[in-house]
């Protein structure tokens, strides 16, 4: 939930709703503090923080969920009320957001501007219900959030003219991240990748049809305006032609309200680029393999040139099956594309160049050695470098020395053993985890007494299968482990 507070997007929110979501995180991290440590973390007098959690109850109490509160105030503390769990925390919480972008005079404006691209002052005052005034103070600070982030995109305004412009696919590649970003309706690939490192019990993600409504939504609003892709070259429209064998269907192209057939062919060429990209759950790994395949028939085709080298330079540092490799080739493609076309360097920041994850040090090196081997034009070469080795790093078979082993004994109830196993085996991936009777090579030992263990190796007493704080306590040592057993 502290992503909203380290990205782009509490540029668009005022700062009293970035206080309130910031207050959210802080007591829902914490659980039970002091008014005083609330007051210090958030920066703020005291006065100011009792100001500021009437106005956050005030704003839970609009949402309409079953409870009045999620938090006690009493004798100077602060926590939350029993009984909440973390899922509905985090439901509260994008409720919440959603609110803030829906109110907050930016976003209203940011929206406002992408539909309509051509306005004027007079007609977002009459829209918008804000003075002329108060509209050029907004224009002037949307200006000042694209210079922050760098995109490629700029307001023009001159008296009473306001105009939106900039490389189309930016355009609409933005309008559609920004509400993504602001209604909750995107994973990031991180998220993907820890969802996927976890067993299969996991449901898909349900936001897709919303995803391709607002993706769909921006194309025919732009197209209907007389906004048309012009700049998508022959490479692209080569590799889309795979695409369009495995997954167009007329009643897309037929919905595209243009009568010019090159015009829809580009404008139906870009939408799936982007539904690959932006909305990847409706990828199937199968979908990959096969498109990886087509991809690879390729001829002079720069992008799949520069995604056969880094295929091969991986199989050859890592044990990597063919289905892997076309894997590998299909996301190499698509985010190639993908960073060379429509992605903003700065639009997610670049806090996380470095990884402190080795693999995708490693792989992040590899890849900028092919980029300067091959001259492969792209804009920030550690930055491309970084966001492509995080996402094929996930595809690398995991090594037998990066599994996390488990040792269990339990000596007052031995019939536990089958039942943790089995449990976490359906929390964790089995080709993360491995069990062991061999106390002296496990990284983590689980037992009901005490149990000498190395200071290298990790304890986690449990006693009783019914009791959620033993299962808490295990499952986040676990995950510790793994983690650091990945970096």
């Amino acid at each position: 939930m502290e992503y909203i507070m380290d990205t782009f997007s509490s540029r668009y929110l005022t700062k009293k709703q970035n206080e309130m979501l910031q207050l959210f995180t802080v007591l829902v991290t914490e659980k039970y503090l002091s008014l005083n440590k609330l007051s210090e973390r958030l920066n703020l007098t005291m006065y100011q923080t009792k100001i500021l959690l009437v106005e956050l109850e005030e704003n839970f109490e609009q949402l309409n969920f079953t409870f009045s509160s999620f938090f006690l105030l009493e004798k100077g503390t602060i926590g939350l009320i029993e009984g909440v769990n973390q899922e509905l925390l985090l439901q509260v919480f994008v409720n919440l957001k959603k609110k803030f972008f829906n109110e907050s005079p930016y976003f209203q404006l940011l929206l406002y501007l992408l539909k309509h691209r051509k306005t004027r002052v007079v007609d977002i005052s009459e829209k918008l219900m804000f003075s002329k005034s108060y509209s050029y103070k907004l224009i002037s600070r949307l200006k000042d959030i694209f210079h922050y982030q760098k995109i490629p995109i700029t307001i023009n305004s001159n008296f009473e003219s306001i105009s939106l412009e900039g490389n189309e696919m930016s355009i609409r590649t933005y309008h559609y991240l920004v509400q993504i970003m602001a209604y909750n309706v995107f994973a990031d690939s991180q998220t993907r990748v820890n969802i996927d490192l976890v067993g299969g019990h996991y449901e898909r993600l349900k936001t897709t049809k919303a995803k391709h409504d607002i993706l769909f939504s921006i194309l025919e609003n732009a197209v209907s305006r007389g906004y048309i892709i012009q700049d998508l070259d022959k490479t692209a429209i080569e590799l889309f032609a795979d695409m369009k064998e495995l997954y167009e269907e007329d009643s897309l192209t037929k919905l595209i309200p243009t009568r010019n057939m090159e015009d829809r062919e580009k404008e139906v060429a870009f939408f799936y680029f982007c539904r690959q990209l932006l909305i990847p759950e409706t990828t199937s790994k199968q979908d990959k393999i096969v498109l990886g395949k087509k991809f690879k028939e390729h001829k002079q085709n720069e992008i799949v040139d520069f995604s056969m080298n880094v295929v091969e330079t991986l199989s050859e540092k890592y044990k990597i099956n063919s289905d892997v490799e076309h894997v590998i080739l299909y996301e190499s493609v698509i985010n190639s594309w993908a960073y060379k076309n429509i992605y903003f360097e700065n639009l997610k920041g670049v806090a996380n160049q470095n990884s402190p994850n080795s693999r995708i040090h490693e792989v992040k090196q590899l890849l900028l050695e092919i980029v300067k081997n091959r001259n492969f034009q792209v804009g920030d070469r550690q930055i491309f470098a970084n966001k492509l080795a995080h996402i094929l790093s996930y595809y690398l078979p995991i090594q037998n020395n990066e599994r996390v082993t488990i040792a269990i004994s339990m000596l007052h109830h031995p019939e536990y053993v089958p039942v943790i196993e089995s449990k976490l085996l359906t929390i964790f991936n089995k080709k993360i985890i491995h069990f062991t009777s061999d106390f002296t090579d496990a990284d983590i030992l689980v037992s009901d007494g005490i149990v000498y263990h190395e200071e290298s190796q990790d304890f986690a007493f449990f006693r009783d299968i019914h009791n959620k704080d033993h299962w808490d306590n295990l499952n986040a040592i676990v995950q510790a482990r793994i983690i650091l057993k990945l970096e």
